[in-house]
């Protein structure tokens, strides 16, 4: 960069002493045919100046040749420091991103070990787990929460021949969220605002959404995957599962009557891994 910089100023340099000795060379006229024609006088000097008219164009033509080169070569370097300038704004921006990303998986984490869930007296009795603990917390919470919505959605899919969004997104409500919603609301709020963020960033590279994309869903177990799945039917996820779908986190849902349930509400992409 530093080369690109110092090379107009070298052919400016180069053009001023081509004018320097081109006006030493007029102004000197009289005394060089003094000395070359022992004739100082003006007309001696027109004659002798007259004499290289041919010189004095070229010298010219080199000289707009020269200032035309510097103010070309001083574009390209202007294109190379905006060049330089934008690729400094998308690094802050990268480092601010990430800085807000991970703070944010960290949040998710410390959100993920205070989540509370009871599991539905009904829920113990039919599937013979009257010991089960009264109640949850943390990752054990959510796994027995998977659990419960998924004996729903098995007991469910034996007494209908086949699946209504509003019955599925009543199991999830009835036998969850309204078990659980302070914990677990605020957990789906931050995976939500996670992927959002990615998805809006008018920065980053569509690959390096993806690869955003890719570290939350490997954040989240295939219990979480069932119930997120879940909440994004649900009325209370305003649009969470336009980016369920756009991240593909689906794709871990264990295969069941939980998955081929999810696969009639979301697009199938969503289940599937990235190229």
């Amino acid at each position: 960069m530093k080369d690109d910089i110092k090379l107009p100023k070298k052919l400016i340099f180069v053009a001023l002493l081509v004018f320097a000795l081109w006006l030493g060379w007029g102004l000197a006229g009289t005394t060089i045919t003094g000395v070359l024609k022992h004739d100082a006088s003006l007309a001696a000097a027109g004659q002798w100046g007259d004499s290289f008219g041919v010189l004095n164009a070229l010298v010219s033509t080199f000289g707009f040749i020269g200032f035309l080169a510097a103010f070309l070569i001083q574009g390209e370097t202007l294109k190379l420091q905006q060049a330089d300038s934008v690729a400094a704004r998308q690094e802050q921006h990268q480092q601010r991103f990430e800085s807000s990303f991970f703070q944010l998986l960290d949040l998710l984490r410390e959100l993920r070990s205070q989540i509370e869930f009871s599991p539905s007296n009904d829920y113990r009795t039919l599937s013979n787990q009257t010991t089960l603990a009264r109640e949850h917390k943390g990752y054990d919470a959510i796994a027995t929460a998977a659990a419960e919505v998924n004996f729903w959605v098995a007991f469910n899919r034996r007494k209908i021949a086949s699946w209504t969004k509003e019955l599925f997104v009543s199991i999830y409500e009835s036998r969850v969220h309204n078990q659980s919603e302070g914990g677990l609301g605020a957990y789906f709020r931050v995976i939500y605002t996670l992927l959002r963020k990615i998805s809006e960033d008018q920065v980053l590279t569509q690959a390096e959404k993806d690869w955003y994309g890719n570290l939350v869903r490997s954040q989240l177990t295939s219990e979480e995957l069932v119930l997120i799945g879940m909440n994004g039917l649900s009325t209370v996820s305003n649009n969470f599962s336009r980016y369920i779908e756009e991240f593909r986190l689906l794709k871990y849902v264990p295969h069941g009557p939980m998955r081929d349930g999810l696969e009639v509400f979301y697009v199938p992409t969503t289940f599937l891994a990235r190229d």
